[in-house]
């Protein structure tokens, strides 16, 4: 399945400011205590949100799929001739998307939330191989 586009997720400046807040207080509180396991942990769960970050992309193929990655956790594979539309949303709910400004995607089977730097030339590229997407 040769890939058109890739799109990286934009990520949006305040939550990243938010998990590096937390992060960082975890790990001073945890230097303070002298807890090597708590500073390993936040080590870890450090490497695993650089690694969401990283891996959080979609992309469009030549044979009209839209691939929605983030990590290992999710790995959805969406007909672009089921996609029924697309709309703006800044739902908070867990989804694939590392900003706030989303779009819900809704297909024959259910719905997802994304969140491409490139919107609007995100949702051409969907609108270019179905036409009858509503946007």
């Amino acid at each position: 399945m040769p890939i058109i586009m890739k799109y990286q997720s934009k990520i949006d400046n305040k939550l990243l400011l938010f998990i590096f807040g937390v992060l960082v207080t975890n790990l001073v509180w945890m230097i303070y205590l002298q807890s090597v396991i708590g500073i390993i942990i936040i080590a870890l769960t450090s490497a695993f949100i650089i690694h969401v970050f990283v891996t959080t992309y979609y992309v469009i193929t030549s044979d009209h799929f839209l691939i929605v990655k983030s990590s290992f956790l999710i790995n959805k594979k969406i007909s672009i001739q089921d996609i029924t539309s697309i709309k703006e949303s800044n739902n908070i709910l867990s989804s694939p998307a590392l900003s706030f400004d989303r779009i819900e995607i809704k297909y024959k089977d259910g719905s997802i939330l994304v969140s491409p730097r490139e919107k609007e030339k995100f949702i051409q590229e969907l609108k270019a191989r179905n036409a009858t997407i509503l946007y």
